[in-house]
């Protein structure tokens, strides 16, 4: 099991110097390079999604990497979405994950070469 190198609340003392979306993104970050590090598993083949929400005071902070969706409903039953899915299906996240270098696709069959499954992204070789 992979934990948080740190947890975010332990990172939340920093709001006043950096602000919570600073504070997100750096533990975003951090945990992606302990992944990194650790060396898990194999990378080619796996994925992951991460999906946060904070609450403070007044303020919703809601963010994720990956097809994961915040929701919240409320008392009513009104239903928010918080987050903006990122399939690579969607025109706008191919154009990222390709402007970022990434490529997008099927897994390509070993048998006969053909492109098989969901699309999925891929770091370009």
């Amino acid at each position: 099991m992979v934990m948080l190198p740190v947890t975010i609340e332990e990172m939340i003392v920093e709001i006043d110097k950096g602000g919570m979306t600073d504070v997100i993104k750096q533990a975003y970050e951090a945990l992606h390079t302990s992944i990194g590090l650790q060396q898990v598993t194999d990378a080619d083949f796996s994925g992951s999604t991460l999906c946060s929400v904070i609450f403070n005071g007044h303020n919703i902070y809601a963010s994720n990497v990956g097809d994961s969706r915040a929701i919240l409903i409320t008392s009513k039953k009104e239903v928010y979405q918080l987050t903006r899915d990122q399939k690579p299906d969607i025109p706008e996240e191919k154009a990222r994950i390709n402007d970022s270098g990434g490529i997008v696709c099927p897994i390509r069959s070993k048998i006969d070469g053909r492109f098989i499954g969901p699309n999925r992204v891929w770091h370009s070789k």
